[in-house]
């Protein structure tokens, strides 16, 4: 676990609000870039920052993954970060959930999990989540 800094509560808040209303766009406000972008913020520094400025489409994201990461996002996501259960997820971390357009993932508010959708935010139920990940 990285630490955290000092100020992070008013910063989630903070960036939670900015992103509320920003549309998904690949490469630069999709589902990876935004929890890792929260990484960056929470502990002054990403573990994920070769994703930054690398694809700006679907495919590209994908290709990214294998250039990258471990060839698609959840791996990518369990090399670098710490599995957790459910049970002990804590506010600011990050969860995996399923979509219609697929897996994505976002961050836990503490009462809801926060995921870019095409028009912004939603807040999904911590029941819908899959995989959890400590920062």
């Amino acid at each position: 676990m990285e630490t955290r800094v000092s100020n992070w509560e008013n910063l989630l808040a903070e960036y939670l609000e900015d992103c509320r209303h920003k549309p998904f766009k690949w490469g630069e406000h999709d589902c990876a870039l935004f929890t890792a972008k929260w990484e960056k913020i929470l502990t002054n520094k990403s573990r994920f920052s070769e994703f930054f400025n690398k694809y700006s489409t679907k495919l590209g994201s994908f290709k990214a993954l294998k250039k990258y990461g471990k060839g698609d996002l959840i791996k990518t996501v369990d090399e670098k970060l710490e599995k957790i259960d459910k049970k002990k997820i804590t506010r600011g971390d990050i969860i995996s959930v399923n979509t219609e357009e697929g897996i994505a993932l976002g961050i836990y508010t503490g009462r809801k999990i926060a995921v870019v959708s095409l028009d912004g935010l939603i807040f999904l139920s911590l029941d819908d989540a899959i995989d959890c990940w400590r920062i």
